[in-house]
């Protein structure tokens, strides 16, 4: 550094004495400082100035935006959600669903009808496993089925009789209930086909077999033999009058005037009181020429008096009927 003049006392330099108007850094001793006082510096907004030393305040409000942070810990108050933070102090029951959502969610799940869960109705996490019941008594309609398989020994049946129909193990089809076909509808049997009534022994005032509904021409009780009157009614049968002849069935129903009475053409018929008491089994039966609409075991034999063989003693009291009108006018 050069001086202009005398150089100046130690302590006085001014910048008036320097001549090319710097301190270089040669110009300062090694061991030569300058107190903070004598400088011009001072600490700015969010600076501290200490002795010789600046500070970064702790508190930076005057700062806008940062880069970015790697490290460290937030420790001041919650950041509100609309900048960007939770607006709380705990992420438990944060979000309620429907509230701050959109879009797919789910509420409590429960089980309906038919239907069985593993898991809890509510609650979170829940794990849910959900099965369809076996026993489905909501269904009440289903689509077309292409195969319907009915367990072993398994029904089909209705609210007022749940076995109506009941398959035994060995597919045997039984049917508690009256079957009903449709108008026109026909029962079609194939190969080596049989209709087998199986009750070869019934009850007392009983029949099986095949049976009509006639309309009555007069009040019939069960056991009277009856022919079709030239009215289309059916009316007790005797063979002592041709014109009563010949007889068709016998009725398994009572019956009055102009009503329905059911009428077994051919079958078996059980009756203690209608019939008489066979002596031999196997014996033939006739239509009775002393007794109107009255079975015997003895073929009339009175002059005028119709022969009508109708069946075969079974038992003592029960008649297998054939009624296939073919009859003998005696002379």
């Amino acid at each position: 550094m050069g001086y202009v003049g005398q150089a100046p006392a130690a302590g006085s330099v001014t910048t008036s004495d320097i001549t090319d108007g710097t301190i270089a850094n040669a110009d300062i001793a090694s061991d030569a400082a300058i107190a903070m006082s004598k400088t011009a510096l001072s600490g700015g907004t969010g600076l501290t100035l200490s002795t010789n030393t600046l500070n970064v305040d702790a508190a930076q409000t005057q700062i806008t935006s940062v880069g970015t942070i790697a490290t460290g810990t937030w420790e001041g108050t919650t950041v509100a959600v609309d900048q960007g933070g939770t607006g709380a102090t705990t992420l438990n029951n944060l979000i309620t669903l429907a509230t701050h959502t959109t879009g797919d969610y789910v509420q409590n799940i429960t089980a309906g009808t038919g239907l069985t869960s593993t898991g809890a109705t509510s609650g979170e996490n829940i794990a849910h496993s959900l099965s369809v019941d076996a026993a489905q008594t909501g269904i009440t309609s289903v689509g077309t089925l292409s195969s319907l398989v009915i367990a072993n020994a398994g029904t089909i049946g209705s609210a007022s009789d749940t076995d109506a129909i009941a398959i035994s193990s060995g597919g045997v089809v039984t049917f508690s209930q009256n079957i009903t076909l449709a108008d026109n509808a026909v029962i079609n049997l194939g190969e080596a086909g049989k209709i087998d009534f199986g009750d070869e022994e019934p009850a007392d005032n009983a029949a099986t077999g095949i049976v009509f509904s006639f309309i009555a021409g007069a009040t019939l009780a069960i056991g009277d033999v009856v022919y079709m009157g030239t009215g289309g009614k059916v009316l007790k049968a005797d063979a002592n009058q041709v014109t009563t002849m010949p007889a068709i069935g016998i009725c398994v129903s009572a019956g009055s005037d102009t009503n329905a009475v059911d009428v077994l053409v051919q079958g078996i018929m059980h009756d203690t009181s209608a019939f008489p008491t066979f002596s031999t089994v196997g014996a033939d039966v006739f239509v009775s020429a002393a007794a109107t609409g009255a079975v015997v075991a003895t073929a009339p034999s009175g002059s005028g008096d119709t022969v009508q063989k109708i069946g075969v003693a079974l038992h003592a009291d029960m008649i297998y009927f054939n009624f296939n009108t073919t009859e003998v006018l005696l002379a």
